[in-house]
C-alpha cells in the first residue's frame, strides 16, 4: 500500500522517500532493498545466494558471468509535453537493472515495450530516460564492446573494433517505469 521506503506518516510518494537529502531520496540497494521488503511481508526471491536476493548471475553471449542486479530509485523521467514533440522531465519511480548485457536489455526492452529503444517507452536506457529530444535511440553498446572499454552515453552506440572472442560483454543499466 506504499511505495517502498517512503515514510507511512508523511508520505512523498518517491522510493526511498524516507531517507531524501536536499530533496533527493537515494537508491533503494542490497541490504536496505531486501530489508525494507522483508519488513513489509514480501516474499523475496532466490537470487544469487542467501542475503543477495537483489543479484542474479547469467551468462553473456561469450560464456561469461554476469551479475545483474536489482535496485529501485526515483529519477527525471521524460513525458510528453502538452505539444506534439515537446517533453518534460518529471519524477517516477523506477526499477533499476544493473548490469545487463546489450542482447538481454534489447530483448526485455522488446518483450516490454514492443520494440527496442533506449530513448522511449516503459524500458529505458538509464542515460535516456530523461532526455528530451525527439530522436529514437539505440541502447549505449552491442555485443562486440569489451566490458569496460566504453563509456556508455544515450545516442550514441559505442563499438570496439577488435574485442577477443573470450572477452566479458560490456553492460548497461536500465530503467522499468513503475508508475506514473
Amino acid at each position: 500500500g506504499m511505495v517502498p521506503g517512503d515514510n507511512p506518516t508523511t508520505p512523498t510518494g518517491q522510493v526511498n522517500g524516507a531517507n531524501m537529502v536536499g530533496g533527493v531520496s537515494p537508491e533503494l540497494c542490497g541490504t536496505a532493498l531486501l530489508n525494507t521488503f522483508q519488513a513489509a511481508g514480501i516474499a523475496l526471491p532466490q537470487g544469487r545466494t542467501e542475503g543477495q536476493s537483489d543479484r542474479y548471475v547469467y551468462l553473456d553471449s561469450n560464456g561469461n558471468p554476469q551479475e545483474a542486479q536489482v535496485c529501485f530509485y526515483n529519477v527525471s523521467w521524460a513525458d510528453a509535453g502538452a505539444t506534439v514533440g515537446s517533453y518534460v522531465l518529471r519524477p517516477r519511480n523506477v526499477m533499476e537493472l544493473k548490469s545487463l548485457t546489450p542482447a538481454l536489455a534489447n530483448m526485455l526492452d522488446a518483450q516490454i515495450d514492443g520494440k527496442s529503444d533506449a530513448r522511449f517507452g516503459n524500458f529505458r536506457e538509464d542515460d535516456c530516460a530523461g532526455q528530451t529530444t525527439t530522436n529514437s535511440a539505440p541502447w549505449g553498446v552491442d555485443e562486440t564492446v569489451a566490458y569496460g572499454s566504453v563509456t556508455v552515453s544515450c545516442g550514441s552506440v559505442a563499438t570496439n573494433a577488435s574485442p577477443l572472442d573470450e572477452s566479458q560483454v560490456a553492460v548497461v543499466t536500465a530503467y522499468q517505469l513503475m508508475s506514473r
